[in-house]
C-alpha cells in the first residue's frame, strides 16, 4: 500500500489503520524525518516489523519525484 502525505493528517491516520491490519507499506511524504518517525510509531504501535514499511521522500507536486517513488 502507498500513502502519500503519510507524515500527517489523514495520510497518518490511513497509515497506522493499515498498519494494524498488518499491510506492507510504502510511506511517502516531503518531510523526510516526520515520515521516518511515523515509521517508527507504527512499528511500535501499528503491528509491522520495520522491513514491513519503507519510507520515502517525495514531493507529488514534483513530476520527476512521482516517477521516482513508482
Amino acid at each position: 500500500m502507498v500513502i502519500t502525505g503519510a507524515a500527517s493528517g489523514i495520510g497518518e491516520a490511513s497509515a497506522l489503520k493499515f498498519a494494524r491490519r498488518e499491510a506492507k507499506l510504502v510511506l511517502a511524504d516531503v518531510n523526510a524525518t516526520a515520515v521516518e518517525a511515523i515509521k517508527t510509531r507504527l512499528c511500535q504501535e501499528g503491528g509491522v516489523d520495520e522491513q514491513d514499511v519503507i519510507t520515502l521522500r517525495v514531493d507529488v507536486s514534483n513530476e520527476n519525484d512521482v516517477k521516482e517513488m513508482v
